[in-house]
């Protein structure tokens, strides 16, 4: 979640605040100068993340919305973002194609789904699809 202007002081420790469960609710690394990284974080009733909200530097702020199939797994996300010169809507699509034993997912397709304007021009809609992978450690 990092932007291009994103700049972490050395040294510095970043400010989490948790909630009584000890989940993270909020992450602040801003600098005096309101540079920096925050987002809040709320959760569902079964524990995941349903929305968050930053900001990263000095102009980009992001609101996302994620749900959760049946089965608990993230179905869908929905990131709404603006900039300096331009607003994005980014919708995510999952559907997991391998699991390992453990009921965990080590391969999923993601269909991406952008809707982009910039200052000025017409706006853009572009599709990706992308396959991420993960390998998992058990100890």
């Amino acid at each position: 979640m990092g932007h291009p202007y994103f700049y972490y002081e050395e040294g510095k420790k970043i400010a989490i605040t948790r909630d009584a469960d000890g989940r993270v609710i909020k992450l602040d690394d801003s600098n005096p100068y309101g540079c920096g990284t925050n987002y809040s974080f709320v959760y569902d009733e079964k524990g995941n993340i349903s929305s968050l909200s930053g900001k990263d530097g000095f102009t980009y702020e992001c609101n996302s919305t994620l749900h959760y199939d049946k089965d608990n797994y993230l179905e869908k996300s929905i990131i709404k973002g603006t900039d300096v010169e331009y607003e994005s809507i980014t919708e995510e699509n999952y559907t997991y194609t391998q699991m390992d034993e453990f009921g965990n997912w080590i391969e999923r397709r993601v269909d991406i789904l952008m809707k982009i304007a910039e200052e000025g021009a017409k706006p853009v809609n572009k599709k990706f699809k992308q396959i991420e992978k993960r390998e998992i450690l058990y100890y």
